[in-house]
């Protein structure tokens, strides 16, 4: 198989494809969705994704989207929301 490493060779895992072509770049299968939308851990979620064989850069992708929204986002609320409660 693979020489030493037969734990990436292991026919029973999903099979691992970076660059899956789809035919609609936009569509994602519900567990792909669930996956990308659910709190927790990106590290978790890579883990789960593998082993459903669900896409791991859409979930991936979708992780680091939200963090960066949220690292962003945050401190820009926590400006406007007491300004705009105190008027």
């Amino acid at each position: 198989c693979c020489g030493r490493n037969r734990v990436l060779c292991n026919p029973d895992l999903p099979d691992l494809h970076f660059d899956r072509r789809r035919p609609n770049p936009w569509a994602c299968t519900p567990v792909e969705a669930i996956l990308a939308l659910t709190p927790g851990g990106q590290a978790e979620m890579v883990v789960l994704a593998i082993i459903l064989g669900a896409d791991m850069t859409f979930v991936v992708t979708h992780h680091l989207l939200r963090l960066i929204f949220v690292i962003t986002g945050a401190p820009i609320i926590a400006t406007i929301l007491p300004k705009r409660f105190t008027q």
